[in-house]
């Protein structure tokens, strides 16, 4: 497993991925896979008006959700579903988590003096730069 391969994949995930409370809402709309209501989310994860509003807006500027409004005013109702290719951004979240996770169970590589070895891409903390 190459951990620089999962360290550069970090950047590709949106931004929206990076705060719990979208990829609940990310999640949850992958598992009921039908369009919800905006008082279904709300009640669900216990948001107030505006923060669900925030985390909509961030959702939909970045395309993994589509939310459509009917009305106006009072009486307006908004239904949110996943965007085309949500869930293949998923997918390659759940594997990157993975990915990740498993460079965390592995073991460190270190030599018979107890130092990390110098491979390839490892971080030398001394030039703060990159062994080549």
């Amino acid at each position: 497993m190459n951990w620089i391969a999962a360290v550069e994949a970090l950047p590709k995930l949106h931004r929206c991925a990076r705060h719990p409370a979208r990829v609940a809402i990310l999640v949850f709309l992958h598992r009921v896979q039908k369009p919800v209501s905006f008082p279904v989310i709300r009640e669900k994860f216990g948001f107030s008006d505006g923060n669900l509003n925030r985390h909509l807006k961030v959702l939909v500027d970045d395309g993994w959700v589509r939310a459509k409004k009917e009305g106006a005013g009072r009486g307006s109702k908004t239904t949110i579903e996943l965007a085309d290719g949500s869930r293949a951004g998923l997918r390659e979240l759940r594997d990157w988590i993975q990915r990740v996770d498993l460079l965390l169970s592995s073991e460190p590589v270190s030599n018979q003096n107890g130092a990390l070895d110098q491979e390839p891409g490892l971080v030398d903390d001394r030039s703060r730069g990159w062994v080549e």
